[in-house]
């Protein structure tokens, strides 16, 4: 679906018009808003990208920037400026600076400006084609760790407690849980069966992280098909092999491909990402876990 872009001026003025005929041409929806308050809050709240053109700064646009402040921060949306240094100036006085993904100092060249335009919404059309994984360990080092890990590859999001992750789930869906199994207060085992007792989870496929190769932990969750069992001593490499086997599966089996065995969330077998789990029961681990003193946590995922 194309991203929708919204340019915020005082006026339609000739060069606004030229903005606007210029990104429409590169097949985005765009449209027009004026600077006041509720002309932005109206225009642009299904935007991804917000195109502010500064000039003629007045008081009815520092008034409108609170409200175009709580459209930004913390939305994910795209804002870009263009304009000059004062008015820059003006605008991050409100909204913060990390919160501009660029700049461009009029007069500028509409050529740059377009192909910079096209590149952040490729970024974000990447992103948005990203499987969901949802992580959930006690462990906090342990989640940093896996992030690092994964975020190229996926849109990961966290939680340390399992009530944490139900909620979580309760609004937002995943491709993929990795579960500790030995999670405290609620356990792995008890989160799954509480996954599977909601229409909305059901199907979710729930991936095992555990510390022990044991044949108990698979003969409590059996009935509740988990997609596999993955020892907490695999390094990254190994898995990220995992995860592209599961989600390989996966396609396959919603294009009707040939799978043998293999299933996960509601199906009727158990599916092992590996070829041996002891005594044939699905867990494996690689290497070990790096030093953690280079990961910072904050809960940016949630």
């Amino acid at each position: 679906m194309p991203r929708e872009i919204t340019v915020i001026a005082a006026n339609e003025t000739f060069s606004v018009k030229g903005l606007l005929s210029k990104i429409a041409q590169q097949g985005f929806p765009v449209r027009y808003s004026g600077v006041s308050g509720p002309e932005i809050a109206q225009n642009a709240k299904d935007s991804d990208v917000i195109v502010y053109y500064t000039y003629n700064f007045d008081a009815r646009a520092r008034a409108g920037l609170s409200q175009l402040k709580d459209l930004i921060v913390g939305t994910g949306k795209e804002l870009i400026l263009i304009g000059t240094k004062e008015e820059y100036s003006l605008v991050t006085a409100v909204i913060p600076e990390e919160n501009v993904r660029d700049f461009f100092e009029r007069p500028f060249d509409m050529k740059s400006f377009l192909d910079r335009l096209s590149d952040y919404l490729l970024d974000a059309a990447m992103e948005e084609s990203k499987k969901v994984i949802l992580v959930v360990d006690d462990d906090v080092n342990y989640l940093n760790i896996v992030r690092e890990w994964l975020k190229s590859s996926y849109l990961i999001a966290r939680a340390n407690t399992s009530m944490q992750a139900i909620q979580w789930l309760a609004k937002n869906h995943a491709d993929l849980v990795l579960l500790d199994y030995e999670m405290p207060v609620t356990s792995g085992a008890k989160m799954i069966e509480m996954l599977r007792s909601e229409e909305a989870t059901r199907d979710t496929p729930v991936m095992f992280l555990t510390a022990h190769s044991d044949r108990d932990h698979y003969l409590r969750v059996k009935d509740y098909h988990p997609a596999g069992f993955l020892l907490k001593t695999i390094d990254k490499g190994g898995l990220l092999k995992e995860l592209r086997n599961f989600f390989d599966q996966e396609k396959k089996k919603q294009g009707g491909g040939d799978t043998g065995s293999t299933s996960s969330g509601g199906g009727t077998d158990f599916f092992s990402p590996v070829d041996d789990f002891n005594d044939d029961f699905g867990v494996t681990g690689l290497g070990g876990i790096p030093d953690t003193d280079d990961f910072d946590f904050s809960w940016d995922d949630f």
